[in-house]
């Protein structure tokens, strides 16, 4: 394909996957990896990982990052298990704020994954891989 296609497939957008950051190296680059991962499936321009805590960057440098790329539009993906405090409170509080900062970027922050379908069929699955049964489709 010549370049100029891909450039044409390309959207208009860029992903931030947001994460808590652990004091663990390696688990925050398994978190980039994510993040790249994800920015390839989905056609992003650009895709970081940033950090709530004990790891960098945070979500305000992420953005600011992501913004002199001069896209639309960012994504912020959060990357927890729980709707808890941090997705409930905290998140929409710090997306305002970088929607303020930012006014011409649009700023959207997706679900969280905790109530998706597929979070109960991977944990089925780990219990199955432990207890070493069959394989049963939920």
């Amino acid at each position: 394909m010549p370049p100029c296609a891909i450039v044409i497939l390309m959207m208009d957008h860029a992903l931030i996957l947001l994460a808590h950051g652990s004091r663990e190296a390696s688990a925050n680059e398994a978190v980039r990896k994510l993040a790249s991962e994800l920015g390839r499936l989905t056609a992003a321009r650009a895709s970081v990982a940033a950090f709530l805590q004990r790891a960098s960057p945070d979500l305000a440098e992420a953005v600011a990052e992501l913004v002199r790329l001069d896209v639309p539009r960012l994504l912020i993906v959060p990357y927890f298990t729980m709707a808890g405090v941090h997705l409930r409170r905290d998140l929409p509080q710090m997306a305002a704020q970088l929607a303020q900062r930012y006014p011409k970027v649009r700023i959207q922050v997706t679900r969280g994954f905790d109530d998706h379908p597929a979070v109960l069929q991977i944990l089925h699955d780990r219990v199955r891989e432990a207890l070493e049964l069959p394989g049963e489709q939920l």
